[in-house]
């Protein structure tokens, strides 16, 4: 009975159906979240901020709505799907968003087969993976499934033998940024693949001249984009969600999300919260009455400079904790299970999920250096992006990156543990996650 057994699930490894049923479990999944985030829930968190720019885009056209630089590529497809299929923008704004999540699988699934000596098996389990924790942002009014399908399509592009590769992955890769800006941190690790790739074979003139096409073209785009909200405002418009308007005059909201965080991060011996979704806006309006010598409204450098223990403390934690934990929880952790309940510390299970994550790391070291390059855009970006805005830092900013950091341990379990017996296991913990 039991040779049968492994026999029939033998069978069942081969590739169409491990595909198949990878597939079935990406469906599965955003069914899933439906439920737990259904159409009817009212505009939540940062939704209405993006409704509200739709709205200015109807009311005074696309060219008044570009000065905004309020992820505008975003608000045009809101638009245009709200009138393809007559739904409110809320509706159309979610209904995209599981769109670009469909569209975001697939393309991981094409970057996932550039790496070398990567099984099947490992691609089609990382694919599941990211569904797990990229689900969180789909049924949402949320850009970020857009800029990650942009993002993945521009890193395919990059290993593309086309020539004009550089000029598509610029391209792309600006529609990433400009329906979110945090885009622009993988530049650098962009750069580093235009300049190394293909070192062995190739003089370094045309890698160059690569990088320098890749450049140029995505300057241009880049810069003819924020003219019109330069003209208006003297300063490039990337994302902010903290105005509004009366007619097509815009005013700041206050306290603004960065004054948010700021308070969270810096004064917590005042609010007592022990994350900051507990923190409401009115008691950072209230702190900056009472305490009007305080500036909340800090730029990146002040606030590095003004808090700098809690700068390092945070870089450190995000970087060695809190990342690994990510990467871990598209497996078999998650902090709102009864795992963390069981553990009752979090902590305690940021540092389990680092153990773990280092050591699959070293034991894929091979696996990582013969794929480097590959790493080097999501490894560097989650670099400079722990590093910058560190009071800002959220869990989405990092959605693209997941899938790559979570491939050695996608791979390491696919070599001891049969592909099924995984889907079996990720599948009954998404049914935990979302029953929970």
């Amino acid at each position: 009975m039991k040779h049968k057994l492994l026999g029939l699930l033998q069978q069942l490894s081969t590739e169409k159906y491990v595909k198949f049923i990878a597939w079935a479990i990406v469906v599965f999944v955003a069914i899933m979240r439906h439920y737990a985030f259904p159409f009817s829930e009212p505009a939540y968190g940062d939704e209405p901020p993006y409704v509200n720019e739709v709205v200015f885009l109807a009311r005074n056209g696309a060219y008044w709505s570009l000065q905004q630089g309020t992820s505008f590529l975003f608000t045009s497809l809101i638009y245009l799907i709200s009138k393809l299929l007559a739904v409110g923008y809320l509706m159309g704004a979610r209904i995209l968003s599981v769109v670009f999540f469909f569209l975001s699988a697939y393309a991981l699934s094409v970057c996932l087969s550039l790496f070398r000596d990567m099984h099947y098996t490992a691609r089609y389990f990382t694919l599941t993976t990211f569904a797990a924790f990229g689900s969180l942002w789909i049924w949402k009014a949320l850009p970020d499934m857009g800029c990650m399908f942009f993002l993945l399509l521009g890193f395919r592009a990059l290993f593309s033998q086309r020539r004009s590769a550089p000029a598509i992955a610029a391209i792309l890769v600006f529609c990433a940024a400009i329906i979110k800006p945090v885009a622009l941190f993988a530049l650098p690790g962009i750069a580093a693949v235009l300049l190394f790739r293909n070192r062995a074979t190739q003089a370094a003139t045309p890698r160059f001249v690569k990088a320098v096409l890749f450049t140029l073209i995505f300057t241009v785009c880049f810069s003819v984009y924020h003219i019109p909200g330069y003209q208006r405002y003297n300063q490039l418009m990337l994302e902010d969600k903290w105005h509004s308007y009366v007619g097509t005059q815009r005013f700041q909201v206050t306290p603004t999300w960065r004054e948010f965080n700021v308070f969270f991060e810096a004064y917590k011996q005042v609010h007592h919260k022990e994350n900051k979704w507990a923190l409401a806006f009115e008691e950072v309006a209230e702190f900056k009455k009472s305490h009007p010598q305080v500036v909340l409204e800090l730029s990146y450098l002040e606030y590095a400079k003004t808090h700098t223990m809690i700068w390092w403390s945070n870089i450190a934690e995000r970087l060695f904790l809190e990342i690994p934990f990510m990467v871990e929880e598209g497996f078999f952790f998650f902090k709102f299970t009864s795992i963390n309940n069981y553990v009752g510390n979090l902590v305690a299970i940021e540092i389990i999920a680092a153990l773990l994550f280092a050591a699959i790391m070293w034991s894929e070291r091979s696996f990582i250096r013969k794929n480097i390059l590959l790493f080097a855009p999501p490894a560097i970006y989650t670099i400079i992006l722990t590093v910058y805005l560190i009071p800002q830092l959220e869990g989405n900013w990092f959605v693209w990156v997941l899938p790559f950091l979570a491939l050695p341990i996608a791979r390491a379990l696919c070599r001891r543990v049969n592909i099924l017996l995984l889907f079996a296991l990720q599948t009954g913990y998404l049914v935990m996650t979302y029953g929970a």
